[in-house]
């Protein structure tokens, strides 16, 4: 049986024109008889507890699964702000997890104008492993995570406690999970998508 999904960001413009909050795309998405809905961290108005039980609470009242959540990250970027990418990554991580969620959407990047790939590919296995370093629910490391069969996300799931962390690279390229690190070498794999 298939089953659908809204993505949040289909409303992007209405939210960004304020004619839509997160609660109108939730109550969109159980009128359109969606069975999930996949949210962009954008639509959160608070990481407060309480916020994010009311979010939790509407989903499954509506009888919506909330399938990630999405978040717009740049792992390419470099120093600072690169390091503020994975931090950033983690946070969302934990807010899906005090919600149940069991996995998050986050991009690979886009490579700076004036870097080559052979230059940004480290950072973004650097701050892949960092993300998924290991599991902050159950205080697992990375030796727990186990692999999904390869596709077209790069995916690390805690043996434990389930909860997952897709990795998509938005240069028209996907990520082997299995292949982008062996040792202490980088492997490339790289597949059209």
């Amino acid at each position: 049986m298939i089953k659908l999904s809204m993505q949040s960001l289909c409303y992007r413009d209405t939210f960004k024109n304020g004619q839509i909050d997160l609660e109108g795309i939730i109550a969109k998405a159980a009128e359109y008889r969606m069975d999930g809905i996949d949210i962009h961290w954008a639509h959160f108005a608070s990481t407060d507890d309480e916020y994010l039980e009311h979010i939790r609470r509407l989903c499954l009242e509506a009888g919506l699964h909330i399938c990630y959540i999405g978040i717009s990250n740049n792992f390419l970027k470099t120093g600072a702000e690169w390091e503020e990418q994975i931090e950033m990554v983690k946070g969302w991580i934990d807010v899906a997890d005090r919600m149940g969620i069991q996995m998050v959407r986050v991009f690979g990047g886009w490579i700076p104008e004036g870097d080559t790939e052979e230059d940004a590919w480290p950072r973004l296995v650097d701050a892949t492993k960092q993300v998924t370093a290991g599991c902050r629910s159950c205080s697992r490391d990375r030796t727990s995570w186990t692999s999904r069969p390869p596709c077209r996300w790069q995916t690390r799931s805690c043996a434990t406690c389930s909860r997952s962390t897709r990795c998509r690279n938005c240069v028209d390229k996907t990520l082997d999970a299995d292949a982008l690190v062996q040792g202490e070498r980088y492997v490339r794999r790289i597949r059209p998508l």
